[in-house]
């Protein structure tokens, strides 16, 4: 395989809104995308579609993570908040 091709693109529903930041969940198999319209979405990585969206935060999302386990995500947002969130 060659390095540095892009492999898919995944498009927000919204595309005026940039994305601030991403993160793989451990198995590799969801991707959370968080940014300025106050979502989160988590893709599934092999279609490129949202498997669902999360809403909580009243400002901009700028920071995503995985536990180790895949079952929970936590989020920062430019309202001040850090929520965690129960993906099972």
């Amino acid at each position: 395989m060659d390095t540095g091709n892009i492999q898919k693109t995944l498009k927000a529903p919204d595309l005026t809104n940039a994305v601030y930041s991403i993160a793989f969940s451990p198995d590799g198999q969801t991707l959370a995308s968080a940014g300025y319209d106050v979502m989160i979405h988590l893709w599934d990585v092999d279609t490129g579609n949202i498997q669902k969206t999360l809403a909580g935060h009243t400002g901009a999302v700028s920071g995503v993570a995985f536990s180790s386990d895949g079952q929970t995500l936590v989020s920062r947002s430019r309202d001040g908040t850090v929520l965690v969130w129960d993906l099972r």
